[in-house]
């Protein structure tokens, strides 16, 4: 759970290796594949969530960064029939 379970934003980055045609694992990305994975990651969340408040983790086969949303857009979300829903539904365990 990150973030205490308030909601968050989340963008995964998953880079293809031109000549297989398929995602290249990140044991096999170079600094500058990794740098543009969090350039990417980047623009993506650009604007929203507190940026002070983001997590990134490398799988096999991906970056992935999550981002704490604000209370604004927490109050936006909840205020909605489906938020309120997931806040019940979270809270219920």
């Amino acid at each position: 759970m990150f973030f205490g379970g308030a909601p968050l934003w989340h963008a995964s980055v998953v880079l293809w290796d031109r000549l297989t045609r398929r995602p290249k694992p990140v044991s096999s990305w170079t600094q500058a594949d990794r740098s543009r994975a969090e350039t990417v990651a980047s623009n993506v969340l650009a604007g929203v969530g507190i940026p002070d408040r983001t997590r990134s983790e490398t799988f096999e086969l991906g970056l992935h960064v999550r981002r704490e949303t604000t209370g604004q857009e927490r109050d936006s979300v909840f205020k909605t029939p489906r938020g309120r829903r997931a806040a019940w539904v979270h809270e219920r365990g």
